[in-house]
């Protein structure tokens, strides 16, 4: 038996405690994206503006590919549109590397930012297995989102570190009102 989380659609099996914990997977994505815009507003880091338009890029291009290559979801997925690639699968594929890179850019990571980073992960390895879990992807779908998103996300970040998008940002940091810094781009 399998009954919806209530706000998506995704179907769980209420006595499985693994496929409750998958459907509450589904919305780390969104948790991601509203925790670089709490990362972006809290401390005025303009890095935090490029890890967002990337993932907004990442976004727009998972949607052509999905298009393009109309690929089915398994069968007796209860979500009826293309299925490849797991557009969850690439969110978290760019969003792992964009955080190991900050976090590598750390002057002194500490022990908290350490088990932050370790969760981080944690989740973003477990969502895509969790699409696979709950049956709304096959293995492909998922494995084919993390490595674009990871690509994406290594392309991504070569973009921010050339000149021209450091000049993009020393324009944005200079108008007025803004202020904000982008120190973990800065080599």
């Amino acid at each position: 038996m399998s009954q919806p989380l209530e706000f998506a659609l995704v179907y769980y099996d209420p006595y499985d405690p693994l496929s409750y914990f998958s459907a509450l997977l589904t919305f780390w994505p969104f948790v991601i994206g509203l925790l670089t815009f709490a990362a972006f507003v809290t401390h005025g880091e303009l890095w935090m503006c490029v890890v967002g338009s990337g993932q907004l890029a990442n976004e727009l291009l998972n949607h052509v590919l999905k298009h393009a290559f109309a690929g089915q979801r398994p069968d007796g997925s209860a979500k009826q549109d293309f299925g490849f690639p797991s557009s969850h699968a690439q969110w978290v594929g760019f969003s792992l590397v964009l955080a190991r890179y900050t976090f590598g850019r750390l002057h002194r990571p500490t022990f908290v930012q350490h088990i932050a980073l370790f969760l981080f992960s944690g989740l973003c390895i477990a969502t895509p297995v969790s699409r696979v879990y709950l049956g709304v992807h096959s293995y492909d779908q998922v494995a084919w989102g993390a490595a674009i998103g990871a690509m994406v996300g290594v392309m991504w970040v070569w973009i921010a570190k050339q000149e021209i998008s450091r000049m993009i940002l020393d324009l944005l940091s200079g108008l007025p009102g803004v202020g904000f810094s982008w120190r973990l781009c800065r080599d």
